[in-house]
């Protein structure tokens, strides 16, 4: 269980996390604008497309923090280098799910109703996006931690399975390949 782990982060873990959140509390947003980030920069990755946890879920990682303190790890796996952690919360607990799904298979996204999928840039890449009428939910969440000897590093936390990063020249050229696979296969959702 992670409440026996212990996560470290930083203001730019935050900063990388507004993505993932449907609203950041004023507590966190302070944080960042007293760091150096400027209002319409936290405002612009608020609104960037991807998987987003619920408000009544978390608004900040301290709040994310608690909610793993709450519940057993389901899954976890290592790799490149990185520690997958996923949790799955009740649904009894979580009618409405924890979060958001942002990003779906090509093959899930044949049981939703959808515009047809287009390349966009997003984040320097050219990636499929489209359009749904309604974000599917989730009771999973998977945290992404950087081991290390004193405490893990917090690196992403997302609503939804364990995803592949996009590609990056950081990577190994397999492991580079594998993310390119899986982002040719995979598609952003917004609503319209």
């Amino acid at each position: 269980m992670t409440n026996h782990l212990s996560i470290s982060y930083n203001d730019r873990t935050l900063f990388h996390l507004l993505r993932h959140f449907s609203m950041v509390n004023e507590n966190a947003i302070q944080c960042l604008i007293d760091r150096g980030y400027s209002q319409a920069l936290i405002d612009e990755n608020l609104q960037i497309p991807g998987s987003k946890f619920h408000d009544f879920f978390a608004t900040d990682i301290k709040s994310l923090m608690l909610q793993c303190a709450t519940i057993k790890e389901t899954t976890s796996l290592r790799q490149n280098g990185y520690l997958h952690i996923s949790y799955e919360y009740e649904p009894l607990k979580f009618p409405k799910g924890i979060g958001t799904i942002g990003v779906i298979s090509l093959e899930a996204l044949k049981s939703l109703t959808s515009s047809q999928p287009v390349l966009k840039k997003n984040r320097g890449h050219l990636l499929l996006h489209t359009t749904v009428s309604e974000l599917p939910t989730t009771n999973t969440l998977t945290l992404v931690l950087k081991e290390q000897q004193s405490s893990n590093f917090l690196i992403t936390a997302f609503p939804g399975p364990t995803a592949l990063p996009l590609p990056s020249t950081k990577f190994s050229t397999e492991f580079n390949e594998t993310c390119k696979l899986f982002w040719e296969q995979h598609v952003f959702l917004s609503l319209p």
